[in-house]
């Protein structure tokens, strides 16, 4: 995260992106940068931060807060990522926290719209939805 994390800091604390953004015709297209560039930044964290949780529920055998940490190589470095990565995703949390709600609501979105085609496909080989019913939802799902 190092790299990207210095990547976007320093061009979102430079002087002159501060200076551009109140001159009128680039605000929008520089916070339209911002939130793209913030809404990367925390989906690579979440998922590097997913992958790690996963690594150590293979070695451990426990998800969430059953982490029964063992006294393993793999275990402590899992675990000190982890930590980084939360201390790492405050920082953000504290300079842009509306823009980190904001990738946050639209992530939650993507999951729940991922998640109800899941569940129009499962109905379909259950033989519960017929084809029209079937595009009506999908064409619904794809257009929110």
């Amino acid at each position: 995260h190092t790299m990207l994390d210095s990547r976007v800091i320093h061009i979102l604390t430079s002087g002159t992106f501060g200076w551009l953004l109140n001159v009128p015709g680039f605000r929008t297209m520089l916070k339209q940068y911002t939130h793209a560039e913030l809404a990367a930044l925390f989906e690579i964290s979440s998922n590097f931060a997913a992958a790690h949780e996963a690594a150590l529920h293979s070695v451990t055998g426990s998800r969430d807060g059953e982490m029964a940490v063992y006294d393993t190589v793999l275990s402590k470095e899992v675990m000190l990522n982890l930590v980084s990565m939360d201390q790492y995703a405050a920082e953000y949390y504290i300079r842009f926290p509306e823009i980190i709600e904001a990738v946050k609501v639209q992530l939650a979105a993507r999951v729940m719209l991922a998640t109800e085609r899941n569940k129009i496909d499962h109905l379909k080989h259950l033989g519960v939805l017929d084809d029209r019913e079937i595009g009506i939802l999908l064409q619904s799902n794809s257009t929110s």
